[in-house]
């Protein structure tokens, strides 16, 4: 990883992990300034967004880093599973209702089923954003842009919390960081 892709994701991650702690104390202050953003234009938007990344954004994402350097296949299957099997676990033991569970008044704009703590998709998406800095460094920005913008449309579409969130992107990175530590370790 090149040193300023690196530092970048580990200052995230740093970043990450206070600000899970302060967002859950502020989770539903936050989670109404999303709500209060709520007009007919966004949420056909938004909801598009859902549908697109549970049908294909992961495919997109694949066939990148396939169309790219084929090298970052196998570590962003690795990093996938890892953070899949992180977030499922945490799924399980936090157990945490979603927001139209606890709150009858917000009206849910996608069906989702399991618990709220953390993202799912958050969790995918910035899994995926280590192996896609290095694939293409100078489009970081623009993926990471994106990743937030899907991420932070669960708040908006009433299935997640900013923690759940901000969890989501924490485990993805994390989990990204680990996968490439070892792939690097496994080369000397």
């Amino acid at each position: 990883m090149k040193i300023k892709e690196d530092r970048f994701i580990k200052i995230l991650a740093l970043v990450l992990a206070p600000l899970i702690l302060i967002s859950i104390i502020l989770d539903d202050i936050l989670l109404d300034l999303f709500l209060d953003l709520r007009f007919s234009f966004l949420d056909q938007i938004f909801i598009f967004l859902s549908k697109a990344f549970t049908k294909g954004i992961i495919l997109i994402f694949v066939f990148l880093l396939l169309y790219r350097i084929k090298k970052y296949v196998w570590p962003w299957i690795f990093s996938a599973v890892l953070s899949i099997l992180i977030a499922k676990g945490l799924k399980i033991v936090v157990a945490r209702p979603r927001p139209f569970e606890l709150y009858p008044f917000i009206n849910n704009l996608v069906s989702a089923t399991s618990s709220s703590f953390p993202s799912g998709h958050t969790t995918l998406l910035f899994a995926a954003l280590p192996l896609l800095f290095l694939a293409y460094p100078r489009q970081k920005w623009l993926f990471f842009i994106i990743a937030l913008i899907l991420a932070l449309s669960r708040v908006y579409l009433g299935v997640h919390y900013v923690s759940d969130i901000l969890a989501g992107m924490f485990i993805g990175l994390i989990s990204s960081m680990i996968v490439l530590l070892v792939k690097n370790k496994m080369k000397k």
